[in-house]
This record gives structure tokens, sequence and C-alpha cells, in this order.
């Protein structure tokens, strides 16, 4: 905040200086969480853990799409990003009875920090990663452009990501208390991914079939050039969930410098690659970086996952072929049928799903492996 008439100077964009003091307070507020949430996860408490994260994001988009609409600026994304954390402030203490208090205990805080300290550089190259993209564009672009990438970028990624979000926050836990049977952890974890992709993959696919239609409807012509970045993010969101499952086997084991490893690979690879792209193809450049940046993770994650838990890749072929073959076949017929009315896109959302459910059902059963068989017990 105390740096932003100098951000604004760097990004050549007046607005800068007015919005950066408010990603400050969005910042503020998700510190002030309240700190019990984390049982949600350690407790397994699937419907508080969901209404928590969900309840933001859904504020978030909705603020922001509105906010789209009336100023046509980056002033969008920040109200977006404040009404969430602002919405998670609150879900915070009203689903919870635990009251935070403070106090410093030296023994725990020495052995977090052994084990914290691969998640703490994790932590480092995520950002760069994360938020390379958006001072890259501020910086090369222009802020209508970063507002463009960003809409697109929330709009393709939130299904994928806060889908696997939730439902690797309530396994890290679990992978933790089994993490000495790593028969189990194996088996766990083929079935969270099986899972995860069943939702997720109709999602990804689903966005890039509708998504110029979308755009065009909800935001105007004048949005049209989000389309194509927000085609292709939609790619790096099912990459991005694959990840984050990867990520909280890790975590769960004791062994969180896999995560790290491949966080750093992602990084360096966007590094290399973000310039020329930007350079050649805009912010669709940028939306290619970041995609092939959370696609260069794979090696990484089957390695660290054989080495780990003693899982072969072609043990996960059955848990992800049967949803990946429905959902671009549904992604298909959905580009065929779908036409720049609001009704037509609705109805084409509706038709996707049932397609998708039929098709993922029907080759199952053909192929003998079961739908169900991906839904952990309890």
């Amino acid at each position: 905040t105390l740096l932003a008439s100098r951000a604004s100077r760097f990004f050549s964009e007046p607005l800068v200086s007015q919005l950066l003091p408010l990603v400050g307070l969005a910042y503020f507020l998700h510190d002030s969480i309240n700190p019990s949430v984390i049982y949600f996860r350690k407790n397994i408490k699937f419907r508080k853990q969901f209404l928590y994260v969900m309840v933001g994001s859904v504020v978030g988009i909705v603020v922001a799409i509105f906010l789209a609409f009336e100023f046509d600026n980056a002033s969008a994304l920040v109200g977006g990003l404040l009404s969430r954390r602002a919405s998670q402030l609150v879900m915070s203490f009203l689903i919870t009875d635990y009251s935070p208090s403070f106090g410093i205990n030296s023994n725990l805080l020495k052995s977090l920090l052994s084990y914290g300290r691969w998640i703490h550089a994790t932590a480092i190259v995520s950002f760069l990663a994360n938020s390379g993209d958006d001072l890259f564009i501020g910086w090369l672009l222009t802020s209508a452009a970063l507002g463009y990438y960003r809409v697109g970028f929330q709009l393709s990624n939130a299904p994928a990501t806060e889908l696997s979000q939730t439902i690797n926050n309530v396994m890290f836990p679990a992978f933790s208390r089994i993490q000495d049977d790593l028969d189990k952890v194996r088996e766990s974890f083929i079935d969270t991914l099986g899972l995860i992709s069943v939702l997720v993959m109709p999602a990804s696919f689903g966005i890039i079939s509708i998504a110029p239609e979308f755009t065009i409807l909800v935001f105007g012509e004048q949005w049209e050039s989000m389309i194509v970045p927000m085609q292709i993010l939609a790619i790096s969101g099912l990459f991005r969930s694959i990840a984050k499952t990867s990520s909280s086997v890790f975590r769960g084991i004791g062994k969180p410098n896999w995560g790290f490893h491949m966080n750093l690979v992602r990084t360096v690879v966007i590094a290399i690659s973000i310039y020329p792209l930007t350079n050649s193809f805009g912010i669709s450049g940028v939306a290619i970086s970041i995609t092939s940046g959370m696609i260069s993770t794979l090696p990484f994650q089957f390695y660290g996952l054989q080495e780990s838990i003693g899982l072969e890749v072609g043990q996960l072929l059955p848990d992800l072929l049967f949803p990946l073959i429905s959902s671009i076949t549904m992604a298909t017929i959905v580009l065929i049928i779908v036409q720049p009315t609001y009704i037509s896109v609705i109805f084409s959302i509706f038709a996707g799903a049932i397609i998708y459910i039929s098709l993922l059902f029907v080759s199952s059963r053909i192929l003998g492996h079961s739908l169900f068989s991906n839904l952990p017990n309890g």
C-alpha cells in the first residue's frame, strides 16, 4: 500500500494508486480469518469446508462480473478479490464456535519451521509463478489487457480450482493420518484423482466449448480478445487440479520437497517462455506460457509419486481416460449445437452435462470400470 504511487508510475496507470490499497485491505482481511477453519480439513468436515470456500468464490465472481459491467476496468478484479476475502472472513466466524486467542509456543514453532522450510520455499516460487503473469502484462502491455486476462483467468480456472481445492483441502489430513500405510495412500490418491477428473474435466472442456458465445453475450464484443486466453487457461486449470492433488499427497506423507521441485520447474518454464510468447501472441501468449508451465510439472509429479508411494502411471489411466474421452466428446457436440443466444448457451450447458454423464456411465459399463469406484468411502 505504501508503494502504491510508485507502482502506479511503474505501470503508467493512475488507477493502480487507487486500487493497490484495496488489494492490501483484501490481504489484511484474509490474514484476519478465524484460524479454526483449519479444523474443517483436519476433521474432514466436508460441508463446512465447502461452504467456507464456495460462498467466497461465488460472491467474488458475481461482484467482479457486476463491476465489469459498471466500470469496464481493473476495479472489477479488485472488487471481486475484496468481496471474496470479506465473505470468507464472515463465514469463518459464522460456521464455527471457536474464538482465537494470541500466544507463542517456541517448541511448536521450531517443529513447524523444520517441516515448513519446503512449504515456505514452495510458497515463494508459487507466488512468482502465480503472480508473475499479472506483473508482466501490466509492465509490457496495458491495464486493459491485464483486465481481460484476469477475468478470463478467473472464469476459466474457478470451476477446476475450487472443486479440486475443496476436495484436496479435505484429503490432505486424510493422507497425513494414513501416511505410514503407503498402499492405502496410493489407493486413496487414485480415488481422489479419479473423482477430481470426473468433475474437473467436463468443466474445463465445457468452458472451452462455450467461451465465445458466453463472452460475447455476457461481456459484449469489446471483450472478444479474452476468448482465446480463457480457452487456453481452461486447460491450465485442468492440469492445475492434478498438481494440487499430487501436492496434497507430498505434504500429507511428509515429503513437501517434491512440491517445491515441481513448482520450481513451473516457474522456470514460465520465466523462459513468457516474454517471447507475449511478444508474438499478446495475452494469448501469456496463457500459453502459464499452461506450458503447468504441463511441465507432470513428469516431476509422476516421478515423485512413484518414488514416494510406489505409484505407476498405468494405474491412473482408467480413472483419467474415461472422463477425458467423455469430456472431449461432450465438448465437440456442444460446439456444434451452441448458438450466440442466452437460451442456447443455457440449453447447451444442461445438454452437455447430460451427454457427459451418459457417455461416462456407458463407457465405464462397457469396459468394466465402475464410475463410482472413484468415490472415497467415508
